[in-house]
Order: C-alpha cells, then structure tokens, then sequence
C-alpha cells in the first residue's frame, strides 16, 4: 500500500529535494518504527534513491525494514561480512556489493554497530574484479586457476549459491558474488563463445548477456569501516 502523507506533498518533495540535493538527512520526532517508515517511504517515492538508513540496533533495523516494505518500499538489509568463526558469509558479501555499486533504488538498512564495522575495501574489490567478453581470449587452466585464487568455489548442487561455479566439459555455470542469478560461460578453442544470463529460479529459462560478465572477488585482504566507504 502507498501511505496518506502526514503533512503534505509540498512538504515530503521538498525533504525529497533536500535529500538529493545534500545526500544526507536527519529526520526527527518520529515516535516508532511506523512512522519513521510512513516518513522515509513518502520522501523516497518522490525521488526513488539508493539509500543507507542507519538504526540505533538489529531491532530497529528489522522493525524499519518491515514497515518500509509494507508501504512498498524495496529494502534489504547489510550484516557484518564475516560470521562468529570470522568466516566469510556470501550473502552477507553480496548485499553489501549490490549497496556499493551503481544503478539500483534500493533502500538499506543497518545499525549503528554494522555501520562502524569494517567491510571489504570496495575500491581494493573493483581492482581485484576479473571480467569475461565474447570473443575473449582465455587460457582454460588459468581461468580456473583466477577463479579459485579470487575466493570461487566449486558448487555441487544444480543450484548455485553466489560465489560458486560448476563446469561441465567447456561449459561453466558460475554464480558472480554480487549477482542475483548465476550465468552460463561457454568456452571454444581457448575463447569465450558465448554468456547467457540464468533464471534464478528455473535454470532451463536462459537469455542472452550483453557486454562483460564482471567477477567480483570473495577473499579481501584490505577493508575499511562501511561509514568511511559510502559514495
């Protein structure tokens, strides 16, 4: 549902207008997660934005995110990359490359705490990123051998989680670490010969891949907190 907007369309364009012009903004006075959703839900539907809400702790964060998509706003939430066991969670990477990069109107949500946390050094990433063309020449051992040196991992299941592939002959079904659906690389005589983009959900719906198929890095060895790397 759309909200009835609390005090007025002038007055939620120009918080609109404010937001985009300054990039940052502090709202105010908002006694619960309800209204502070209603008010960041009117204000982004005038001007859709990739957006950072900051919360005071996980119970916000998740009270937030639940009222912002009831008023139909897209949102997703960015965790720490790493786990209890200091383990790298892809979920965790793949949000937060999917908040860094360009093009999306997607609204985030964090903490306080995660916002302060180190994350992946996102310039260091985009350095380290390898990319596939058609037509491209590739040595086949090598490409193996760059995939597993940048975090990739061989997938057992017919469905891939991100940061996994799986190759069958010349044929590699890969799952980019910030992509939302996995792609179909076929290899001949050492070139790329085509990519096809694959349905998330039914693997035989396949399409054409314009341009380069950019892979993303799983393993970082540089980070910096998420406050000192947002654009």
């Amino acid at each position: 549902m759309h909200p009835s907007l609390l005090v007025g369309n002038t007055t939620h364009r120009d918080l609109s207008d404010l937001l985009s012009a300054k990039r940052r903004l502090i709202v105010s006075g908002a006694s619960n997660e309800t209204a502070k959703a209603l008010i960041a839900s009117s204000i982004f539907s005038h001007t859709p934005l990739a957006s950072l809400i900051v919360t005071e702790n996980d119970d916000h964060t998740e009270a937030l995110s639940h009222w912002l998509q009831f008023f139909a706003c897209e949102t997703d939430i960015l965790e720490p990359i790493e786990n209890e066991n200091e383990e790298i969670v892809p979920e965790a990477m793949q949000k937060f490359l999917r908040f860094m990069r360009e093009g999306h109107t997607t609204t985030f949500l964090c903490s306080r705490a995660t916002w302060d946390t180190p994350f992946p050094s996102y310039t260091h990433l985009q350095q380290k990123k390898f990319s596939l063309k058609e037509k491209q020449n590739i040595n086949f051992t090598e490409f193996v051998e760059t995939l597993i040196a940048i975090g990739y991992s061989h997938g057992e299941d017919l469905y891939l989680s991100p940061g996994e592939y799986r190759r069958n002959g010349d044929v590699f079904d890969i799952f980019p670490i910030q992509s939302s659906h996995p792609y179909r690389v076929s290899l001949a005589f050492d070139a790329v010969e085509n990519i096809l983009a694959i349905d998330a959900e039914d693997l035989s719906q396949t399409s054409p891949h314009k341009g380069a198929l950019e892979l993303y890095p799983v393993l970082y060895e540089e980070t910096e907190a998420l406050g000192d790397q947002v654009p």
